[in-house]
């Protein structure tokens, strides 16, 4: 009999209701697994689109801090183009891993790390363009500030500019009028009403402040930078505590028209890479840089970047030389008067002194060093011996001294302007407070190349902005950079400070009147002449040993 093999098959329930209940679910599971499959298209859909989009933001990104980079002429080509090949190469890579892989993992760390590349370059732009322009903004200013205030004595009862309303004032006839005659408009603007002020001319500020101490007047307008220069003259010392400031107007002019002679180095017949610059450390009550003050520190930089050789030749303050000032007809006066004709007189005066060519010129504010100290998070300094400062004595509310141990001390920004200001209690007087001043700067310097930097990076930065301003060319500092990170060779620095011997003489500033001075040691200034020739001719300077003002 033959074997015959029967089809196994399925049974499927009957038309009845579990029939159909198990249609249902079938259909169900079916629907379920499409709606999933769909998620994950969707799901996959969307991580795709929000890769492409983190990946050209990278791109966009590492493009654009590149080209900021470069333009800024800051990096030679030997660190500019490996650092271009490793930021694209990490971009593309990190592209390739957030578009590919089965596994969730790999795509999601691709865009991820390729997001935080991005917001590294994002970083960096911003942080090379703040830098350039705040470089660009001190080298180009165009705009100069006088600080005009409204003094009356420090026992009057005057609060506020309607206390001074019914007052007597005095102003200086030819003296700034300039200046004055713009903070007079600018008070009574803000008196309103149409009201106007009466004041008396004076020909003489000492005349005008000796009537306002006298109760002959009840308050002036004055520069602020007058108030050193008349406390150099006896029976005017320490005007500043027995003046108050009741109100202040802050003028500012373009000085496009009024550009200082930048006498560049090949026009001088300086060798290639040889320069030279003026150095002032003003100390300002405005809080900013003005334009006309005295200079407490006068270094003179002379600087061959070739044998990458500094000289600095430190210039008491009070030293007594001609002039360079053309109705000043050769008449003498302290170097630190100089600058309230300005600082083209400034240089023009040291370059008499030397008998140079000076090419350009650097000018730092000590007074705003408070708030760059402080957003440094502080400096440190090496102080030679113990000392307290009489300048926090009189400028204290509180008549507080700041005392200053030996060794290396920290300081806060107020401490630290204190010390650079003071002149009476330090050995040496004015010498003595310009080697305080260069420590400052020096600490400042150092802490400014420290990660300290980037705490308060916006904030600091706008501190300079406000306190420092120089002449030297854009494209002169950043070759001068380009060649130091090139080379990486070290700079040696040299120091020298002419010297004097005290006496009291009449200069030019004071209209007659005499004063304290420093009559230059000619041998001293002789010897800075030939540390000069030194370094322009390309040698390493060597200081005489018995020189009374080496360091």
């Amino acid at each position: 009999m033959p074997c015959t093999r029967q089809r196994a098959h399925r049974t499927l329930p009957g038309n009845t209701d579990e029939h159909r209940r198990y249609l249902m679910r079938e259909n169900k599971n079916i629907g379920s697994e499409l709606d999933a499959t769909a998620l994950r298209i969707r799901g996959g859909g969307r991580r795709l689109v929000a890769a492409v989009i983190i990946d050209i933001i990278a791109a966009l990104a590492v493009i654009v801090f590149g080209v900021l980079l470069w333009s800024s002429g800051l990096l030679p080509l030997k660190f500019f183009i490996p650092l271009c090949v490793i930021l694209l190469l990490l971009c593309g890579v990190l592209t390739i891993l957030s578009l590919g892989g089965r596994h969730l993992l790999r795509p999601t760390l691709g865009m991820i790390f390729n997001l935080l590349l991005a917001l590294a370059c994002v970083l960096g732009s911003y942080m090379v363009t703040k830098g350039v322009d705040t470089l660009r903004d001190i080298i180009g200013k165009r705009e100069s500030s006088n600080h005009v205030g409204i003094y009356v004595r420090t026992d009057d009862p005057a609060k506020d500019l309607q206390d001074l309303e019914s007052y007597a004032f005095g102003i200086l006839g030819d003296e700034d009028r300039e200046n004055t005659d713009e903070a007079i408009a600018e008070l009574e603007k803000t008196l309103g009403d149409g009201k106007k002020i009466s004041y008396t001319e004076y020909k003489n500020k000492f005349s005008m402040v000796s009537d306002l101490l006298s109760d002959k007047l009840g308050a002036v307008f004055l520069n602020s930078s007058y108030i050193d220069v008349i406390s150099d003259v006896e029976g005017f010392e320490n005007l500043g505590s027995k003046l108050r400031e009741v109100y202040s107007v802050r003028v500012v002019s373009d000085k496009t028209d009024n550009k200082t002679d930048i006498k560049q180095p090949s026009d001088t017949g300086y060798p290639d890479g040889v320069f030279t610059v003026y150095m002032s450390g003003i100390d300002t009550r405005s809080g900013y840089l003005v334009e006309k003050s005295r200079c407490d520190s006068n270094i003179l930089a002379v600087i061959n970047s070739k044998t990458k050789n500094v000289l600095l030749i430190s210039i008491p303050r009070d030293y007594y030389v001609e002039l360079a000032l053309p109705e000043a007809n050769g008449a003498k006066d302290k170097l630190t008067h100089a600058g309230i004709y300005g600082v083209q007189c400034s240089m023009d005066t040291v370059a008499k002194l030397f008998d140079i060519d000076v090419n350009y010129y650097f000018r730092v504010n000590f007074g705003g060093f408070e708030q760059i100290i402080d957003a440094l998070g502080g400096i440190t300094v090496y102080n030679d011996y113990y000392f307290e400062s009489t300048v926090s004595f009189f400028e204290d509310e509180a008549g507080r001294y700041y005392s200053y141990p030996a060794g290396d001390i920290n300081l806060t920004g107020e401490a630290a302007l204190y010390f650079a200001r003071e002149r009476h209690a330090v050995s040496g007087g004015d010498r003595g407070r310009g080697l305080n001043q260069m420590k400052v700067i020096e600490a400042v310097a150092d802490k400014m190349m420290s990660p300290a930097i980037l705490k308060n990076y916006s904030n600091l930065l706008d501190q300079i902005k406000g306190n420092f301003e120089m002449s030297i060319p854009y494209d002169t500092v950043s070759e001068l950079v380009r060649e130091q990170l090139d080379s990486g060779t070290d700079w040696t620095f040299t120091t020298y400070n002419v010297d004097g011997a005290g006496d009291n003489q009449p200069p030019y500033s004071l209209g007659g009147l005499y004063a304290y001075v420093m009559v230059p040691d000619e041998s001293t200034v002789s010897t800075a002449k030939d540390l000069i020739s030194q370094v322009v001719d390309g040698k390493n300077p060597v200081v005489p040993e018995t020189s009374a003002a080496d360091n």
